[in-house]
């Protein structure tokens, strides 16, 4: 049997569209453009900021980047905005939504030990009671112990690490 050049075009183009759209279907294949929060190239979806908003009914603590928003940290877990701001010492809730969770690295700048995106990660794991590997050293602010410790859905190890995790809290001028 012989195919024409325009025949085995069309064919080509056909196999690999329903290949994608199977293996896409399959969880197998993730475009660029929908990959996980910040990742690949242009690193968000078709918004021009580079910026990804937290979405899906999958998310999990590991799809915060820094460039990912109190607000749609809050939106997107259940975490109340008025916690997360207690929790880091965000001065006022007036413009606490649009607050980068990188931009928290900041506010304790003249700590001795980080506090940033991973902490942010740490918290909403534990606020929301799902797991989360920490893949290093993780501390909190004590305001963010304090309010985790009143939801009281700790386990003893979690707590005892936080106890040993605890930066004290930002002294207000």
């Amino acid at each position: 049997m012989k195919f024409d050049v325009k025949t085995v075009a069309i064919l080509l183009v056909v196999v690999v569209i329903i290949g994608v759209g199977v293996a896409n279907v399959m969880g197998v294949f993730r475009p660029t453009a929908t990959q996980a929060r910040g990742q690949g190239q242009g690193g968000g979806q078709g918004s021009g900021t580079g910026r990804t908003a937290l979405r899906g009914a999958t998310v999990t603590p590991n799809d915060i980047r820094g460039s990912s928003t109190l607000g749609e940290i809050s939106e997107a877990f259940g975490v109340s905005l008025n916690d997360l701001t207690k929790a880091f010492g965000v001065d006022s809730m007036r413009g606490a939504a649009g607050l980068a969770s990188k931009d928290i690295k900041e506010i304790y700048a003249e700590q001795k030990i980080e506090i940033g995106n991973g902490s942010v990660k740490w918290f909403v794991a534990l606020y929301k009671n799902v797991p989360h590997q920490l893949t290093e050293e993780t501390y909190l602010p004590a305001p963010a112990v304090e309010i985790l410790k009143a939801r009281k859905t700790l386990t003893p190890d979690q707590t005892k690490y936080l106890d040993a995790h605890v930066v004290p809290a930002l002294k207000t001028k």
